[in-house]
């Protein structure tokens, strides 16, 4: 495995230590997103899909824990900051705004949106594996994300997957 990789994994399982995912080790939520990619064929060996795989580690740190944009960036560069900036949900009232104020931030970056449809499969996954209502939140939720954020076709397979899943 990769160093940086390695590295994005470790520094992920010490800022999420104590968070819990449905009961999980929120670690479990991260391990699920990076190995989505690596289905959908994102290998390290690929200059373009090495910083998606590191953010995969990456992608909640800024909205979950206390570490910064200046951290991911002193670590992992300013290409992986950016992509798990873009993936940080703003701030809002309601989820359906901070929805709204994201998708744009998302669409703004390949690779980002590329990360956030790897991360609602493993979500979707999760949910339908463990009967959770969340699930039902994804399937309303749907058709405004994939209006907001299917706009790249090379990864129509994971959107055929994540809408097979939501049938």
């Amino acid at each position: 495995m990769n160093e940086q990789i390695k590295k994005a994994m470790t520094y992920a399982q010490q800022a999420h230590m104590a968070q819990t995912y449905d009961g999980y080790p929120y670690f479990k939520h991260l391990e699920d997103v990076y190995e989505v990619l690596l289905e959908f064929n994102f290998r390290e060996d690929n200059p373009e899909a090495l910083p998606i795989l590191i953010a995969s580690w990456l992608h909640d740190i800024l909205e979950d824990t206390a570490r910064s944009w200046s951290d991911l960036k002193n670590n992992f560069g300013v290409e992986v900051a950016e992509i798990v900036y873009c993936m940080t949900d703003e701030l809002a009232r309601t989820r359906k705004e901070k929805k709204e104020k994201t998708y744009p931030k998302i669409r703004s970056n390949s690779k980002s949106t590329i990360l956030k449809v790897a991360d609602r499969i493993a979500n979707v996954r999760h949910s339908k594996s463990v009967a959770s209502s969340q699930f039902d939140m994804y399937l309303k939720e749907q058709a405004e994300f994939q209006r907001m954020l299917r706009i790249y076709k090379h990864i129509d397979a994971m959107w055929d997957n994540l809408n097979l899943l939501l049938s």
